[in-house]
C-alpha cells in the first residue's frame, strides 16, 4: 500500500472504505452511529493526509486503496 496511508486511523480508513464502495455521507455516519459532519470532518482529515484537494480526488484514491486492499487492479 502506499505510505500516506499508514498515517491514517482505523476510522479514517473506515470512511475511505465506505467512500470507495460509493456510500453517501449519510450512509456512513448511520453505519458508524456519527453524525455527517463527523464524516465530513474525517474526510477532511483525509484530503489533509493524502494531499488532495477534492472530493473526486478523495474518490478516486479510495478506489485504488480498496484495490490495493483486494490485490486487484484499480477500475
Amino acid at each position: 500500500l502506499d505510505p500516506r496511508f499508514a498515517s491514517l486511523t482505523n476510522r479514517e480508513r473506515h470512511v475511505l472504505h465506505a467512500t470507495a464502495l460509493g456510500q453517501p455521507n449519510r450512509r456512513i455516519a448511520a453505519d458508524l452511529g456519527l453524525s455527517v459532519k463527523t464524516i465530513e470532518s474525517h474526510k477532511d482529515a483525509l484530503k489533509r493526509k493524502l494531499a488532495l484537494d477534492t472530493a473526486s480526488e478523495l474518490e478516486a484514491v479510495s478506489q485504488t486503496y480498496l484495490a490495493a486492499l483486494l490485490g486487484v487492479s484499480p477500475a
